[in-house]
């Protein structure tokens, strides 16, 4: 039998907490989800010592008795929580939300939560802290592992103990590369699926084999022992702080994680300083209830995100990481423990238990995304607001997305038929929400509307994100072609999510709403994130007007939308949760003059294109700021939203923006 160790647990102390501060959203936990990396090992490391300690004993190792521990140890706590979360997800969650709730329950009753996640988003995707069971990815990457390594031990016991370091090493070098690999090239498949996770699981793996063979190596050099469990120690902690979500990982950077925890597991012993320090009787409790707290926090945080307006306060999360680790501890002390009860619980109930359970909520999920999230349950109100935030682009997929090899798709892009005159529609997925608006409001004046965006496109040539050619920058090569070639259009509509290029920063808007995801900043072709900021916006600024006044060489009439101003906070899902059908003119609104701070640099270059006669400006910030209320920029109005999620203008919001299009459109086409 295994020999227990303080140290172990409380190393799992070291493991849960990163990741519960990081999730609460502290800064200075910026890397936190290394934890994760950490419980790896830490699995990795005891699995095969019990399979090897069982495969060596009189009796043999038994697949059953393995599975039932597992069963014992996983899932009762997770069926606590998982349940425990149902009447939430009913009352707080949108019906798109709750669907995919369901689909993540499905996920959980089938050990695939890291394939749902990986199909949805990434860890650090915009609305990741939102999803209850968003943690439960690893408990399935660890599952999996579970299912297939005590058959390659068996296996390899058979052919030859002698060659199970070896094999294993290969494994682990053979996943490492994937990894590596996967974190530069595929960042989400590498980070949530077990091929490229094995590495950190063999890690654990290969230091129960190296024990085994040498118990507390170096026992004669006690000295050596704390030194390198003390480095393991200080190499976790150091990623916590160093690290953060835009981190290629799991590759080469988890390397300094996955070597510290093995250094601590090898190295740290009940009678030196890093296993006293490890072993120290609070730390040890936390580390007893680590897996509860593991399954208690997230689920936590993401319902009270959903029950706010914006992203709640630290010390709030502070709090509820508190609760988090209470509920642990009476999760634990009353489901965790008596199931490991032998004599309170037999094989045979485990094996019910199980059964019933993962078939109950595999019901549960099937059920509710059979449903589409039961959005029956709202009210006429909310039934409209939630059509709202269920707009899609009515432009096929061919005109929204440039693929340099086909090149603009003027079959299915260009309308056909006879026109007074035709307006082609340009850059980001901003231009694209104003398509269906755009066509409501021109096409009965005989304007044909022509569109060719891409999501992310600054629709300026000569940028890109990095600096490079890419299919943002060749698009906006192929459209100045089109337009030098092409006299149809007369019109050409520039519309883009101008501050996010300018800023670089996704939106704070002071009062909650944080938006998230990864930055963004526009770079003239040949230039890097090296380049000076104040040089960069002066560059992008005369990138700017080289378009501009490049369109404006062909014949056309260019039209500017100059910035929209963003929520901070997703406007429909917002309204869904106000628990009420009425909405005050500033429910939802922003601070006017944090929208003028933010976009100033994005206006100045638009205002200094010129006044030639054929440049023409749309200001959407002229009618949703500072009118229905003073210094206020209104997201809503009378209880219909104006935006779509938290920066795409609804349908609605759109049409001010498509009648000022259809004014400058007619007055010029009537001279």
């Amino acid at each position: 039998m295994l020999k227990y160790r303080a140290e172990i647990d409380g190393l799992r102390a070291v493991a849960v907490v990163p990741v519960i501060f990081f999730h609460a959203g502290l800064a200075l936990f910026s890397g936190g989800y290394i934890g994760v990396d950490v419980f790896f090992v830490i699995s990795g490391y005891l699995i095969t010592s019990i399979i090897l300690g069982e495969q060596q004993a009189a009796d043999g190792f038994s697949l059953a008795k393995f599975y039932e521990r597992r069963a014992r140890r996983i899932l009762p706590a997770l069926f606590a929580v998982v349940l425990a979360c149902l009447p939430f997800a009913w009352l707080l969650l949108t019906p798109d939300e709750l669907r995919s709730f369901a689909k993540s329950v499905i996920g959980v009753s089938t050990f695939t939560s890291n394939f749902h996640f990986w199909g949805e988003s990434g860890y650090f995707d915009t609305d990741a802290e939102l999803k209850p069971l968003l943690h439960t990815w690893s408990l399935a990457v660890e599952e999996q592992y579970y299912i297939l390594f005590p058959l390659l031990l068996m296996l390899l016991h058979r052919i030859g103990r002698k060659i199970i370091p070896a094999a294993l090493v290969v494994l682990a070098l053979a996943s490492f590369a994937l990894a590596e690999h996967g974190a530069n090239n595929d960042s989400a498949a590498a980070f949530f699926l077990l091929p490229a996770r094995a590495w950190e699981l063999l890690a654990g793996s290969l230091c129960a084999v190296y024990l085994r063979r040498t118990p507390f190596p170096l026992a004669d050099r006690a000295g050596w022992q704390n030194i390198l469990a003390l480095t393991g120690l200080a190499m976790i902690l150091l990623s916590v702080v160093l690290i953060d979500g835009d981190t290629p990982f799991p590759g080469v950077y988890a390397l300094p994680t996955i070597i510290g925890t093995v250094l601590v597991i090898c190295f740290a012993r009940a009678d030196n300083f890093a296993g006293r320090l490890l072993g120290l009787r609070f730390v040890v409790l936390a580390g007893l209830i680590s897996y509860s707290a593991y399954l208690w926090h997230q689920p936590i945080f993401a319902f009270t995100r959903h029950a706010h307006a914006g992203e709640p306060s630290a010390l709030l999360m502070i709090a509820l990481a508190a609760l988090s680790m209470l509920l642990a501890y009476f999760s634990w002390r009353f489901i965790e423990a008596p199931f490991r009860d032998r004599q309170r619980f037999n094989r045979q109930h485990i094996w019910k238990f199980s059964g019933y359970g993962l078939l109950f909520f595999l019901l549960v999920g099937g059920t509710g995304h059979a449903l589409r999230g039961v959005p029956e349950r709202l009210n006429e109100t909310q039934q409209v607001i939630y059509e709202v935030s269920r707009e899609k682009n009515p432009g096929s997929r061919a005109c929204s997305k440039f693929d340099p090899e086909k090149g603009l798709r003027y079959q299915q892009c260009v309308p056909a038929g006879d026109f007074n005159s035709r307006v082609l529609l340009t850059g980001d997925s901003h231009a694209a929400a104003l398509v269906g608006a755009m066509v409501e409001a021109l096409e009965p004046v005989a304007v044909a509307v022509t569109q060719f965006t891409n999501s992310a496109c600054l629709p300026i040539a000569g940028v890109s994100v990095d600096g490079e050619v890419d299919q943002c920058s060749l698009l906006n090569d192929a459209i100045l072609d089109y337009a030098n070639s092409k006299s149809e259009e007369q019109f050409v509509v520039l519309a883009s999510r101008w501050t996010l290029a300018f800023e670089g920063s996704r939106f704070n808007n002071g009062e909650g709403g944080v938006e998230k995801g990864r930055d963004a900043e526009f770079y003239p072709l040949g230039e890097d994130e090296d380049m000076d900021d104040l040089a960069r916006r002066q560059a992008l600024t005369e990138k700017i007007h080289a378009h501009v006044n490049a369109l404006l060489k062909t014949g056309k009439h260019v039209l500017l939308v100059y910035p929209v101003p963003e929520a901070g906070w997703n406007v429909p899902n917002l309204m869904l949760k106000h628990g009420s059908d009425h909405f005050a003119s500033e429910y939802g609104s922003t601070d006017y003059g944090v929208f003028l701070e933010r976009a100033g640099a994005a206006m100045a270059a638009l205002d200094g294109a010129g006044n030639h006669p054929r440049l023409h400006r749309i200001r959407p910030h002229q009618w949703l700021c500072d009118q229905d209320v003073v210094g206020r920029c209104i997201t809503q109005r009378q209880g219909r939203p104006l935006y779509k999620d938290d920066d795409h203008l609804s349908l609605e919001g759109s049409r001010e923006v498509a009648q000022r299009i259809r004014d400058i459109v007619t007055s010029v086409t009537a001279q």
